[in-house]
């Protein structure tokens, strides 16, 4: 008896072509990317020294958002029309039409006239900003540029540093 050798996977026709991938943002060396954001409408990419990028879906093309900062990117959000980066102590925006203009910051150390202490920690989820000071702390809604003080201290945990 004569054994039929299995067959092996045919080749795909030319008109399905596996999906192609590649890098979208090159980040320079000491300058990795600390946060990203994904949506349906677009991708962002922030780094250690302050450089946000953006991938529209629409166009298809990588355009810096902003190229340098004192400070690293500490979140990112994207709506249908607009981009914001937060950084260590305020909210830089950006409309995703082309040309990119700025839409407004939000310096996050003049919420609270008393407040002469710097921004601790950032964390982020979706538009809303958690913004921890060592004796107060807000949440910021960096879409609306609305914000309230939360009844939370860093201070009253022990030592904020």
């Amino acid at each position: 008896t004569t054994q039929k050798r299995p067959e092996r996977a045919r080749p795909r026709s030319r008109g399905q072509d596996p999906p192609r991938c590649r890098f979208l943002f090159a980040a320079e060396l000491g300058d990795p990317v600390t946060t990203v954001h994904v949506n349906e409408h677009g991708c962002l990419a922030g780094t250690m020294l302050g450089r946000v990028w953006f991938f529209g879906f629409e166009h298809k093309e990588v355009e810096m958002l902003a190229s340098f900062s004192d400070e690293g990117i500490r979140g990112l959000f994207m709506d249908e029309e607009s981009t914001y980066a937060v950084l260590n102590d305020q909210c830089r925006g950006w409309h995703t039409a082309r040309p990119h203009q700025q839409v407004g910051s939000v310096c996050f150390r003049t919420m609270d006239r008393k407040n002469t202490q710097t921004v601790k920690h950032v964390l982020m989820r979706g538009s809303l900003a958690c913004v921890l000071f060592p004796i107060s702390s807000f949440v910021v809604n960096v879409a609306r540029q609305e914000h309230h003080v939360c009844n939370f201290k860093l201070f009253d945990y022990g030592s904020s540093s």
